[in-house]
This record gives C-alpha cells, sequence and structure tokens, in this order.
C-alpha cells in the first residue's frame, strides 16, 4: 500500500526449529535481499544435553573447539547465512558471556554438515 520496502523478518529459528529453511522463508529472505532475524535462537533454553543425536554433536563440536553448546549452536546460526541475524537472551552477565563466545572462530564445512544432519 505504502510501496515500504521489506527489511527485516522476524521468525523462530535455530537447530530445533529449522522451520524457515524448510518452508521458503529463509530462500526469499534470500531472493528479496532482507534479513531474517531469528529470535529464540537458542530454543527458549531448550537442553540441548539430552542425549539426542543434536545434542551428542553439539558436545562433540563443543570440546573440539573448546567452547560451549551455546556458542557452537548460535555459531552455527549465524554461519547459516550473511542474512540471519540472531537476537539470543541476555538477561544475565554469564548470557552475555555464552553470546559473545559464540563469534570470532567459525565452524568448518564438515561441522556444519554434521550438524544439519543431526538436526534434520
Amino acid at each position: 500500500h505504502h510501496r515500504t520496502p521489506l527489511a527485516a523478518n522476524a521468525v523462530q529459528f535455530s537447530l530445533f526449529h529449522r522451520y524457515p529453511e524448510r518452508n521458503g522463508m529463509l530462500d526469499a529472505c534470500r531472493q528479496l535481499d532482507v534479513a531474517l532475524i531469528a529470535y529464540r535462537p537458542l530454543a527458549g533454553g531448550r537442553t540441548i544435553r539430552d542425549g539426542s543425536a543434536i545434542g551428542r554433536t553439539l558436545t562433540a563440536i563443543a570440546s573440539a573447539h573448546q567452547k560451549t553448546v551455546t556458542q557452537v549452536a548460535l555459531n552455527w546460526l549465524l554461519r547459516k547465512d550473511e542474512r540471519i541475524i540472531a537476537i539470543p537472551g541476555a538477561t544475565s552477565a554469564e548470557h552475555v558471556r555464552q553470546n559473545v563466545g559464540a563469534v570470532g572462530w567459525t565452524l568448518g564445512d564438515d561441522e556444519l554438515a554434521e550438524l544439519e544432519r543431526s538436526s534434520a
């Protein structure tokens, strides 16, 4: 109506909630050059050490990088696409430390593929 271009779209997106890439939302953001703002990028605090395939994969990768599973999960999301802006919670100083530790390093391609397989 007002011809204002869309700049960003906020959707839930994480290793545990991958609907934006499955339903075409991420592809649409790529095509339209729109930022995808990923809220609840850590699945709202859902435990990621639950013995599931994704939990085991996150733990192994975190150990290899001397990072936490939270940092690995955030790094995966940030590496997924340059249009993704993650907005993890930061209600404590520890949350901020965890979030900051997710940047400044990069998951390898093989690790990304392993996370993709285990979270599918």
